[in-house]
């Protein structure tokens, strides 16, 4: 019974004495990036254009066939011919050159910005100091009282009171 009671009040002593210790840290990265783009993009075109106009030609031919025969041509008075009249017209053709030039400027910025926080918490707890002691003392207590009665319990059974 002693051993039992030396084991148990051995517990209730021990069981609570300990200290916590805890370390925490959190790491926080929050990360910025801007991007400014400032790209010009110039084109420049210029046109060249080039008109050949060809001439229409009218070409009259008087070929003289017999000289009995009048003919009457542009309000003259022609005998003894045969009219060829010939028109030639030439075709336009245009010529166009377009030369394009283009100038590209290309200029991007980054900008990063990266901010790091670090917290480091360090908590340490006594935790048990005082309840410790009151359990003990609250232990010592009852043992007392219950030696105290069970002497006079074991007194009153044997008549010695």
């Amino acid at each position: 019974m002693k051993t039992k009671l030396i084991l148990l009040s051995t517990i209730l002593l021990f069981s609570c004495a300990g200290t916590r210790k805890v370390n925490k840290s959190d790491t926080k990265e929050e990360t910025q990036i801007a991007i400014l783009d400032t790209s010009k993009t110039e084109t420049k075109t210029d046109t060249n254009i080039k008109v050949i106009d060809c001439t229409d030609t009218d070409e009259l031919v008087i070929v003289p066939v017999d000289n009995t025969k009048e003919i009457i041509v542009n309000g003259k008075t022609y005998k003894n011919v045969s009219l060829k009249h010939r028109k030639v017209k030439n075709n336009i053709t245009t010529n166009k050159v377009e030369k394009v030039a283009k100038i590209e400027q290309k200029a991007v910025k980054t900008n990063v910005k990266a901010k790091r926080v670090v917290e480091v918490k360090q908590t340490e707890a006594n935790k048990g100091n005082f309840w410790n002691w009151v359990l003990l003392i609250i232990c010592i207590t009852a043992f007392i009282f219950f030696v105290i009665w069970s002497r006079k319990y074991v007194k009153k059974e044997s008549g010695d009171v």
